[in-house]
This record gives structure tokens, C-alpha cells and sequence, in this order.
């Protein structure tokens, strides 16, 4: 240890007077990765940040040390090794490195509780992580609980599950008859803590995130298929030449014929992002021009207002579909929003909280505790208590 923590002050101490070539700024990244336990000395990251750059205010020299590492290092790396690494590690320095989740401005003023805010009070009210969890409401209003040990449903002739069993069984009903299917209409929704997946009449698949729900018929009609979506879908729409799929999200419609894309409109939030894998789609509110889509980009949509498009790493706003936390630069209320609806945690905020982001990724199937210790190890403190039923996750002002 004693020999890698040398190794690790020699090469930032190149690093400090400018002289790292790429190999050695990958092997500072390796002898870091090497030891999850280093307690590296934080003056070596104040070194570094007051002796390199020149800017008084030490958030811009923040910024632009962030910024030179991760423009040197992160195309060396490869893709397997980061990704193994990312959660793990929490010491100053990798977080300096950009190759742990934990808290950017952990390095401006480092904050850390006296002691644990995760008591065993908290892990007495911490709840499961989420998991397959849903109701349907059939088109004669009658709600269904779907089976938790089930991924999804699929539409047909009959509702059945992904494994074949049939949905209506448990409801005791048959088919609806010789009705006009294009008018059935149901309602898929997951409540906070649950995801669930269905391939409907056209052979589309669509996946729910948490808090989320879709309203489709059971067929669709000859000229078009919609559905409405409230929260977040993934969505890999059969290509159909003549048919149009279109998908309404309040005031908003995006239409395409064949492709993957991911919508996030919850109505706690005031943008609603489309984003798109692969293919081409339309985003517009039916009053300006509608906005295409290429692979790679990112409709921003509030009422009122132009709709914005921008480049971005696709992989941040589908990792739940994945079954992945995945924070890119994310703001901190952000993330926590993300991580109270899959938890099922209302998050409040007590006070002034400092401006954080956070970095890498997570399993969406770990267990509360192991998401709160990471924010505890960035600085952010926090009570969990249980409140009107509810549990709460109240994040603390900073201590000066």
C-alpha cells in the first residue's frame, strides 16, 4: 500500500507540474484503481488545484482541473474497466478523477457528518429497491394487479403474460366479444418503486419507469397507432411504412414510423425530454414546426416555449431501462428525484443544499443503504423517517 499511495504522489506531483504524458496519466488512474482503500492526503488535491492554475476563485480552478483530466484521460480508458470501477471506489482522489459517483463539489469544501446520518432507525424504515410492479385498468374500469414475479404483458387476442399465462384469468372475465377493439381502451401504470413492460397489438414494446403509465387501445385503428404516456417510457416501435406511431405527453407529440427512444415526462417536472437511440422522430405540440430527431439527440419541450435539441450521451436517460442509476454531470435534486420515485422515498430539503453533481453508475437493485452511504461519503446529510405513512427522505443544509 505504502508503495502505491508513492507511486500515486510522484505521478501527481508530474501531473501538477505539467510534465504527464497520456501513459503516465493512465497509470495514475491504474495505481488508483488499484488500492479501493487509499486515504490519499487531500492536500495533494488542494496542491494541485492551487499551484497549476492561476484563477483566484477556486471553483474555476476546480473546473478547469476537471475538465483538462477528464479530456486526457477518459478516451484511454476502456469502456469495461471504468465501468467496474465507477461505484466502488469513493477516496478524494478518484473522485477527483471523475471515476466515482459520489458529489463534484465534495473537493471545494469537503463536507463530512461527525457521524453516520445512516443510523439503524433509518434501516429500520429503508425500503426494498423496486422492482416489476403494476396494475392494468381494463377498458370496463376494472383494475388488475399484475403478478410482481412478472416482467410484462403482452396484447393480443387475449391479455397474457410474457410467459403465456393468460392476464384475464385473474379477473374471472373472457374476451370482450365481437366489440370494436380500436375503441378498448387501457391503462397500464406503475406506482413509485415498480417498472413493468408491455408489447402491444403491433408488436411495439414499451418500457414503464416508476410513477409512470401508458393509455393504449387494444387494437390500434387503420390510420395511425397513439398512446398517451404520463412519466417515462422507453419505447422500440415496430416499423410499420404507412402507419405512423405517435406518442402524447400533455401538450407535446412525438411521431415516428420505426425506431427507439426514450420520453421522460413526469408531471412534477416542467420539461418533458425525448430522446432518441436510433432512427428519426418528430417532436412538436401541434402549433410550432415540429422538430426531427437524429440518433444522438435530445428534444427539451416546456409549454410556451421553442423546443431546444441537443447532443447527448443516450446511455444517462436509459439506464433505467437497464436497470442502471446512470448520472452524467446530474445535478443533485435531480438525482435524488430519480432515486426517491424508484425507492419510493418523498425527498425534502431542509435549508440551503449545496450545488453537487454526480458521476457513474449504479444497480438499480441495490439496497437503499448502499445509495445513502455513497451520498454521506459525498458530504450530503440526510434524516429517513416515516411521516403520514410516507417515508421521507429530508436532505440537511450543510454544516459550515
Amino acid at each position: 500500500m505504502e508503495t502505491n499511495k508513492a507511486k500515486i504522489k510522484q505521478l501527481l506531483q508530474r501531473y501538477k507540474e505539467g510534465a504527464c504524458t497520456t501513459e503516465e496519466i493512465k497509470a495514475l488512474y491504474e495505481a488508483l484503481s488499484l488500492d479501493a482503500n487509499a486515504q490519499l492526503d487531500e492536500i495533494l488535491v488542494e496542491s494541485l488545484l492551487e499551484e497549476r492554475y492561476e484563477a483566484t476563485d477556486q471553483q474555476e480552478r476546480l473546473d478547469r482541473v476537471f475538465a483538462d483530466i477528464q479530456t486526457q484521460i477518459t478516451p484511454s480508458i476502456p469502456k469495461r474497466r471504468l465501468r467496474r470501477m465507477l461505484w466502488p471506489l469513493a477516496t478524494a482522489a478518484v473522485l477527483f478523477l471523475v471515476f466515482s459517483i459520489s458529489i463534484y463539489s465534495y473537493f471545494s469544501k469537503p463536507v463530512v457528518p461527525d457521524e453516520p446520518t445512516f443510523t439503524q432507525q433509518d434501516a429500520d424504515v429503508a425500503p426494498a429497491p423496486g422492482t416489476n410492479k403494476a396494475t392494468l385498468k381494463l377498458a370496463n374500469g376494472d383494475v388488475v394487479s399484475l403478478q410482481d414475479d412478472q416482467s410484462g404483458i403482452v396484447m393480443g387476442g387475449d391479455i397474457t403474460y410474457t410467459d403465456g399465462k393468460s392476464v384475464r384469468q385473474q379477473t374471472g372475465r373472457g374476451h370482450d366479444g365481437a366489440v370494436d377493439r380500436t375503441k378498448l381502451m387501457y391503462e397500464l401504470s406503475t406506482p413509485q418503486g415498480g417498472t413493468y413492460q408491455i408489447m402491444l397489438s403491433d408488436g411495439t414494446k414499451v418500457w414503464l419507469n416508476a410513477g409512470s403509465s401508458l393509455i393504449y387501445p387494444a387494437e390500434f385503428a387503420s390510420d395511425q397507432r397513439l398512446v398517451t404516456l404520463v412519466g417515462e417510457g422507453y419505447f422500440e416501435v415496430k416499423k410499420e411504412q404507412n402507419r405512423a406511431f405517435r406518442v402524447r405527453s400533455r401538450d407535446q407529440i412525438v411521431e415516428v414510423l420505426g425506431t427507439s427512444f426514450n420520453v421522460n415526462a413526469y408531471p412534477s417536472n416542467k420539461n418533458i425530454n425525448t430522446t432518441l437511440l436510433d432512427g428519426k422522430v418528430k417532436v412538436g405540440d401541434g402549433m410550432q414546426k415540429a422538430i426531427v430527431l437524429k440518433p444522438g439527440q435530445q428534444a427539451t419541450y416546456a409549454a410556451g416555449s421553442d423546443i431546444k435539441v441537443a447532443e447527448v450521451n443516450t446511455a444517462v436517460f436509459v439506464g433505467w431501462k437497464n436497470g442502471l442509476f446512470h448520472f452524467e454531470e446530474t445535478p443533485l435534486r435531480e438525482a435524488l428525484q430519480q432515486i426517491g420515485r424508484w425507492y419510493d422515498l418523498d425527498v425534502q430539503y431542509q435549508g440551503t443544499v449545496t450545488s453537487s453533481y454526480f458521476y457513474g453508475q449504479m444497480e438499480r437493485n441495490k439496497p437503499l443503504k448502499d445509495v445513502l452511504e455513497i451520498l454521506e461519503a459525498g458530504g450530503i446529510r440526510f434524516k429517513l423517517q416515516m411521516a403520514n405513512g410516507q417515508r421521507v427522505l429530508e436532505v440537511m443544509s450543510s454544516k459550515k
